[in-house]
C-alpha cells in the first residue's frame, strides 16, 4: 500500500507541473542536480556534500557548454537530395516549415574556477568562483520570409523583428555559502553572491515593421540597445545610412587596463533554498538561483534610434531563392542596403545602466524505490530576457557503491530530450543531453558537462528516523 501512495505522489507531481510547461531554450544539468557531487550545491545552496572535506581545483572544476535553439536543427536546412543521394541541398522551404513566429538560439558556458567546502557537525561552509556566460538571440519567421521570398509574399504586413533581438552577458561571481541541518527532516542553506561583470549587450527594444503596396515597401524601425564591454569601447556613431557616418570602435590593448575597467562593473546576489526528508526514502527540494543584478559602467553605451517614429519608403527587392545561388552576396547585400534604410542609430554615452542576472527556480522530488535505486522529477525555470522559460525532467539513478549512473528524459520541444551522467563518489563527474535526438544533425541542442573534485569522505550518514509519537497514557 505505501509503494503504491509513492508512486501516486510521483505522478501527482508530474502531472500537476506539465499544464506550466512552456518552452526551456537551455536544458540545465539536471541529472547533476540529484547528484552526490559537491556541485549539487550550484542548484540548491540547502544541498550538503557527504564529505568533511572538498576542493574543486583550478581549470579542473566544473567545466559546462550548452548549445540550443527553439526547435529548428541542421538537418532542417541541409540534409540529403531527394534525387541523388550523393548530394545534399539547401532545403530552404524545409527549414522555414520548422521556423516558429518567435525564434531563438542560445549559447552559455559555465567554468568553476575554484572552490572548497568543508562540514562541522550540522554546518556546511563553502567558497568558491565561477564564470558564467550566457548568449540568447532572437528572431522572427518573418525576417527569414522576407530573405527568401523578399516582397513576393502574400502578407501586406510583417513585424520582421518583434522581439528583444540580443541578451548576451558575461560574468564571474564570487560566494559564500552555509547550510545547516535544523532537523533530521529539514535543511536550508544560502549563498551570497558578488558579480563582476566581463561583458553585456542587452535589447531593450528591437523593431523593424514592413508594409507592401506594390514595389515599394514602408519601414518602421525602433531599437533601444545597451552595451558594455572591457575591451574597448565606441568612438562615435552618428548615423548607419548616411554616406559620410562615422562609426568607430577602439580596442582596448593594455591587458592590466582592462582588467581594472573589469573591477568597475559590480553586483549582489543570493541563493537560499531547502529540503525536506518526508521519510527514509523520499526527499522534496526547492531553491531560488541567482537573485541579484550587475551595475555596467565599464565603456557603457546606449545605441538607439534617432527618428523611432518616422517610416521611410524604398523599392522591394523580388526575389526567386531558386535562381539567387551565383549573386548570393549580391542579394543579400542589396537586401541589407534597402533594410537599413528603415532606421537610423545614434551613439549615446552613459554612465551605467543595470541587469537582473538571470534568475533561476528548481522544484525536486526523489524517491528511493528499491535499494540504491532512485526515481526523480525536477522542475526547472529561468527568467531571461524578459521571458519565463521552464521544463520538466524525469530521472533514474542507480547507486552502486561510489558509481552512479543516470539516464533521464526532459519535456520540453518534443516528449523525448534525453540525459545522461556518469559520476564517481564526489571526485568525478561527466553529462550529456541532447534535444530531440541522438543524431547531432536532427538534434536541436546539445549540454556537456564534467568536472573533477579532491575529497575526504565523511561518515556515512545515518538513515532518517521519524520523530516517535509519545503513547497515549490509559487510564485506570
Amino acid at each position: 500500500m505505501k509503494t503504491i501512495i509513492k508512486i501516486f505522489v510521483l505522478f501527482a507531481v508530474v502531472f500537476a507541473l506539465l499544464p506550466v510547461i512552456n518552452i526551456l531554450k537551455a536544458q540545465e544539468n539536471s541529472a547533476l542536480y540529484f547528484s552526490r557531487q559537491p556541485q549539487a550545491a550550484n542548484y540548491n545552496p540547502a544541498f550538503m556534500s557527504n564529505n568533511k572535506f572538498y576542493i574543486t581545483p583550478p581549470l579542473l572544476g566544473r567545466f559546462a557548454v550548452d548549445i540550443h535553439t527553439s526547435g529548428f536543427a541542421y538537418h532542417d536546412l541541409i540534409n540529403q537530395h531527394p534525387d541523388f543521394a550523393d548530394s545534399l541541398r539547401l532545403d530552404v522551404e524545409g527549414f522555414l516549415g520548422k521556423l516558429k513566429d518567435n525564434n531563438n538560439f542560445s549559447f552559455g558556458m559555465n567554468f568553476d574556477l575554484i572552490g572548497l567546502g568543508f562540514k562541522i557537525g550540522k554546518n556546511y561552509f563553502s567558497v568558491g568562483s565561477n564564470l558564467t556566460v550566457e548568449t540568447k538571440i532572437g528572431f522572427s519567421k518573418n525576417l527569414f520570409d522576407f530573405a527568401v521570398h523578399g516582397t513576393n509574399m502574400s502578407s501586406k504586413s510583417l513585424d520582421v523583428l518583434n522581439r528583444k533581438l540580443v541578451d548576451a552577458t558575461a560574468y564571474a561571481f564570487t560566494y559564500i555559502g552555509y547550510a545547516r541541518e535544523i532537523t533530521d527532516q529539514l535543511t536550508v542553506g544560502a549563498r551570497f553572491k558578488i558579480y563582476t561583470g566581463v561583458a553585456n549587450v542587452h535589447t531593450n527594444k528591437s523593431i523593424v515593421n514592413l508594409q507592401f503596396d506594390g514595389e515599394e515597401v514602408a519601414a518602421y524601425g525602433d531599437f533601444d540597445i545597451y552595451a558594455s564591454t572591457f575591451f574597448g569601447h565606441f568612438m562615435e556613431l552618428s548615423s548607419v545610412i548616411n554616406d559620410h557616418s562615422d562609426f568607430s570602435f577602439e580596442r582596448e590593448d593594455d591587458v592590466a587596463k582592462s582588467a581594472k575597467n573589469i573591477k568597475d562593473n559590480k553586483g549582489y546576489g543570493f541563493d537560499i533554498g531547502a529540503t525536506y526528508q518526508l521519510n527514509e526514502t523520499m526527499q522534496i527540494s526547492a531553491s531560488i538561483i541567482d537573485i541579484g543584478k550587475i551595475t555596467w559602467k565599464t565603456n557603457a553605451a546606449q545605441l538607439r534610434s534617432s527618428n523611432p517614429n518616422e517610416r521611410i519608403v524604398f523599392s522591394g527587392v523580388d526575389v526567386d531563392y531558386n535562381n539567387i545561388s551565383e549573386d548570393l552576396e549580391d542579394y543579400f547585400d542589396d537586401m541589407a542596403d534597402s533594410l537599413k534604410h528603415a532606421f537610423d542609430m545614434e551613439l549615446h554615452n552613459i554612465g551605467s545602466y543595470s541587469t537582473s542576472v538571470p534568475t533561476k527556480i528548481y522544484v525536486g522530488y526523489s524517491w528511493e524505490f528499491f535499494p540504491h535505486m532512485n526515481l526523480q522529477a525536477l522542475y526547472s525555470g529561468r527568467f531571461i530576457a524578459g521571458s519565463y522559460e521552464n521544463a520538466l525532467t524525469l530521472n533514474y539513478s542507480l547507486f552502486a557503491g561510489p558509481l552512479q549512473l543516470s539516464v533521464g528524459n526532459t519535456v520540453k520541444y518534443t516528449w523525448f530530450n534525453p540525459s545522461v551522467l556518469l559520476s564517481l563518489g564526489s571526485a568525478f563527474y561527466i553529462g550529456a543531453s541532447f534535444s530531440s535526438s541522438y543524431n547531432l544533425a536532427k538534434t536541436s541542442g546539445m549540454n556537456f558537462y564534467a568536472g573533477f573534485n579532491f575529497a575526504v569522505k565523511n561518515k556515512k550518514k545515518a538513515k532518517f528516523k521519524p520523530v516517535e509519537q509519545p503513547a497515549e497514557e490509559i487510564l485506570p
